[in-house]
């Protein structure tokens, strides 16, 4: 595989994932950093219209879960059978789900934004975050892991040096939120 580029926006988002597998890789990536205001220009000649991309010998491809689950197979950090792959992906469409709701607390009226932010600190956070324990307790491996003996795609996800609740704890701490 030549290097891939990741072209993303200059925050976490949808790009994280596939940057945290490559680090997990201990792998190089390119990365090309879009400003917002550039965005409106470059969009249209995107094929999705959506960032983050990744391109491959000149091939581009789209949408930050695909990126990061071909990143991870390539590296050997995703499931060694299919019902393993199944248990990550499960857990990257949970993450999925958690996003969703955190751009809530970016996007809209200040209200909006602090109702959604108290919903991921009562509600989401603490159901989503027992149900990656439960996951890694009913591992057979009983490694610490979501499955298997290995980190794999979503292990970063889990760790709580590296959820997106602790990043927003510390902006609402900040008063960047």
């Amino acid at each position: 595989m030549s290097v891939p580029k990741l072209t993303y926006f200059a925050i976490r988002g949808r790009g994280e994932l596939a940057r945290l597998v490559m680090a997990a890789a201990r792998k190089h990536m390119d990365e090309v950093t879009v400003d917002f205001a550039e965005w409106p220009e470059m969009q249209p000649a995107t094929t999705f219209g959506v960032l983050p991309t990744l391109e491959i010998n000149g091939k581009e491809y789209f949408q930050g879960n695909a990126i990061a689950t071909y990143l991870a197979r390539e590296n050997g950090l995703y499931g060694n059978s299919n019902l393993e792959s199944l248990m990550i992906d499960q857990v990257v469409q949970l993450k999925e789900d958690i996003l969703t709701v955190e751009i809530s607390t970016v996007y809209g009226s200040d209200a909006e934004k602090m109702s959604a932010a108290k919903k991921l600190i009562s509600d989401i956070y603490p159901r989503t975050m027992k149900i990656f324990n439960n996951f890694i307790q009913e591992n057979p491996a009983n490694s610490g892991f979501v499955v298997g003996d290995k980190a794999y795609e979503t292990h970063r996800e889990e760790d709580p040096g590296w959820t997106s609740k602790n990043r927003l704890n510390d902006d609402l701490a900040c008063g960047r939120r």
